[in-house]
């Protein structure tokens, strides 16, 4: 009974790739393995050598882990035939069970190198993250981070990795040593997690060998910072420079909160093609949905102190990236589109300009939570999130409110969101941002000097008001 081994190129699949499997042929019935190999071109593989073209630059690496597995193929069928239990599927089994013992951490590299070929910059930097604290804990533990198999990721292992990342420093805080915090801990065992469910997808690991099905990964509540009316006052009331960095920063901040809580990211990313019809029409970068809100006044009024005479469509509306490596190149990204296509290189570079361009942003608004007086941390997000703090003051129903902020895990379906047309998210908008309105200041300010008097005094003087209005109402009060 024959069997033989060949190569082959399956089709596309959703991440854009081609796997390369193994088939394992037993009178004309296949039994398919998958290997590792995702190639990002179907002419990178050469169906007749039974090898990926030198065009690739791993083509080196790869061919050479193909050539093993072959071989591995080989030894198994000799062995199972000297048995006389020679079989595909057999062969199979024992190519399926080696997989378990393959390296995780070889595994968990090509998985990130996958998503930075996709472009998913962000993503790829969580998963970059998380293969260098693997690294680390090897390193602790005198290992080779690629001699850790499959096999050996278990509940146990990941409880002394969580350990582990509880005695590595905070990068954020530079001037005080700090541990990292529980829900960042979390973020990477998510980003484990995510790896060893991918590698069940790709057959190396048996679905109920996961040892995630028996570890939870905790999270804690934490207390959303948000500022209050008063506190945005004083940020508004704030005397600064203008053109310079604290200035601008506050400019983008209260953009922010005039946007419904745009994402600092986008906003840094709007042309004046953006604005049409008095309204504000873009793409979140973050989860593509399309946000199309009424461009209130106050936050025209913003965009209107970067326009110039010389002003195109296709300008960027807050300047931040005009003067950085690659501008040229950076303002011929005009939609969202243009960016998911760039290349890998690129789409990193635009994301690491993005990036700080944002911490510039933040350095000025930590000057302006100084000169403000506001003892809680100030940064874009909290714009966002004091968006949502307005929204609640003012009795904004909680589906508009995550229709307006275009949450990515909405729980409710899109149809039941639909209901929400343009007119209501208007409307919500600027009753949103009303207690901003000076007026509405002067009131805020006054009910809260009146809620601090005795009861008694307020009816007193409730009573006192009246009788005034009264008099002057009727004209009882006449001049002698």
């Amino acid at each position: 009974m024959a069997i033989s081994f060949n190569y082959e190129l399956d089709k596309k699949n959703r991440l854009g790739k081609y796997p390369v499997n193994l088939r394992i042929t037993e009178n004309r019935k296949h039994k398919r393995f998958r290997t590792t190999v995702l190639l990002s071109s179907a002419s990178d593989w050469n169906q007749k050598k039974q090898c990926v073209r030198s065009s690739n630059t791993e083509a080196g690496s790869i061919n050479a882990y193909l050539e093993r597995l072959l071989e591995k193929a080989n030894r198994y069928l000799r062995e199972l035939t000297e048995k006389e239990i020679a079989s595909a599927g057999k062969v199979f089994e024992m190519l399926s069970g080696e997989g378990q013992s393959q390296s995780f951490y070889e595994f968990a590299e090509r998985r990130t190198k996958e998503i930075y070929e996709a472009c998913s910059i962000q993503t790829y930097k969580k998963y970059n993250g998380f293969c260098n604290k693997f690294k680390s804990y090897a390193e602790s533990r005198h290992r080779d981070p690629y001699g850790f198999k499959f096999k050996e990721i278990t509940p146990e292992f990941l409880g002394m990795f969580e350990a582990f990342l509880h005695t590595q420093p905070n990068q954020q805080y530079k001037k005080e040593v700090k541990s990292l915090n529980q829900n960042t801990i979390a973020k990477s065992l998510n980003v484990f997690k995510a790896i060893f469910s991918k590698a069940v997808e790709y057959a190396y690991v048996k679905p109920e060998e996961n040892p995630f099905n028996h570890y939870k990964v905790i999270t804690v509540e934490t207390t959303r910072e948000e500022l209050t009316v008063d506190e945005v006052n004083r940020i508004l009331e704030l005397d600064l420079p203008v053109g310079g960095m604290e200035w601008n920063s506050r400019n983008v901040f209260m953009f922010d909160i005039f946007t419904a809580g745009m994402r600092i990211s986008d906003i840094l990313k709007l042309r004046w093609r953006n604005i049409t019809g008095g309204r504000l029409v873009y793409q979140m970068g973050k989860n593509r949905k399309t946000q199309n809100i009424k461009l209130l006044e106050e936050a025209l009024a913003i965009a209107n102190l970067y326009r110039t005479e010389e002003t195109t469509g296709d300008d960027f509306i807050f300047p931040y990236l005009t003067h950085t490596k690659n501008y040229e190149l950076w303002r011929t990204l005009v939609t969202q589109r243009d960016i998911d296509n760039l290349t890998p290189e690129k789409a990193e570079q635009f994301d690491n300009a993005i990036s700080a361009k944002v911490a510039l942003v933040n350095k000025g608004l930590g000057k302006i939570r100084a000169k403000a007086k506001i003892d809680k941390p100030l940064s874009t997000h909290v714009g966002r999130h004091t968006f949502a703090a307005l929204a609640k003051i003012v009795g904004t129903d909680n589906l508009l409110l995550k229709n307006l902020l275009l949450h990515s895990n909405l729980q409710t379906t899109e149809v039941y969101m639909g209901q929400f047309g343009s007119s209501a998210k208007d409307d919500a908008m600027r009753a949103i941002i009303e207690p901003l309105q000076p007026e509405a200041q002067r009131k805020h300010a006054l009910i809260e000097e009146i809620s601090k008097m005795d009861i008694k005094d307020i009816e007193a003087m409730l009573k006192d008001f009246k009788n005034k209005a009264t008099k002057k109402a009727y004209g009882k009060r006449r001049p002698k």
